[in-house]
């Protein structure tokens, strides 16, 4: 089995060991599917369970507690890899794994974690929970069109006469989305390719 074969399943061993540290021996119910995103995972059916949904922190959990009694069940969890939060396809997470020790990408995933993001479409808002606030701010485009059409096959970053760009791929769509400042600014559509089904 290759490297790209095994890798949903690496996500979901690291995702789980990491949380279950960071949640003070609690089993995680936060699980990417490595399929569709491994920037935004589904909120299960079942959620919330105090026991296991809300940290231990009796602060912690009045925060969440409160930000859902006002918006109600996410539709998503946004998953931060990295300390400035920007998404991350699938390759280049494998070459993180690969390239650290595993207690090292251990202890990195689960300081990571401390700091998480419930997302609503319909509202257009994002939360944060940091250790002793939460922070609210608009729900970015970048994270809008992955929800919707998972993870981009191929994501870069340029420059034009206006400012940096961010461009999402999708082949096996054959759809470019355009982003300013995590805002939409075009799209455009050209022949799909067969064949990438699997993401990048």
């Amino acid at each position: 089995m290759t490297r790209l074969a095994l890798f949903p399943l690496l996500i979901a061993v690291f995702f789980v060991s990491t949380l279950s540290v960071g949640c003070g021996g609690k089993r995680p119910r936060i699980f990417p599917d490595g399929k569709f995103s491994i920037n935004v995972a589904p909120v299960p059916p079942d959620w919330p369970d105090e026991e296991k949904d809300w940290p231990q922190d009796v602060d912690g959990a009045l925060r969440m507690q409160r930000v859902f009694e006002r918006h109600g069940t996410p539709d998503y969890f946004r998953i931060r890899w990295t300390r400035d939060g920007r998404i991350l396809t699938q390759r280049e997470l494998s070459q993180m794994q690969w390239t650290a020790n595993q207690r090292s990408f251990q202890r990195y995933m689960n300081q990571m974690q401390l700091e998480h993001e419930w997302v609503y479409l319909d509202e257009k808002r994002l939360f944060r929970f940091h250790r002793n606030r939460v922070e609210e701010t608009e729900l970015p485009d970048t994270i809008r069109i992955i929800c919707e059409y998972g993870d981009p096959n191929d994501i870069s970053q340029t420059r034009d006469v206006v400012g940096p760009v961010t461009t999402y791929t999708y082949f096996q769509l054959g759809t470019r989305f355009y982003f300013r400042d995590g805002k939409l600014d075009r799209r455009e559509e050209f022949t799909a390719m067969t064949g990438w089904g699997e993401r990048r």
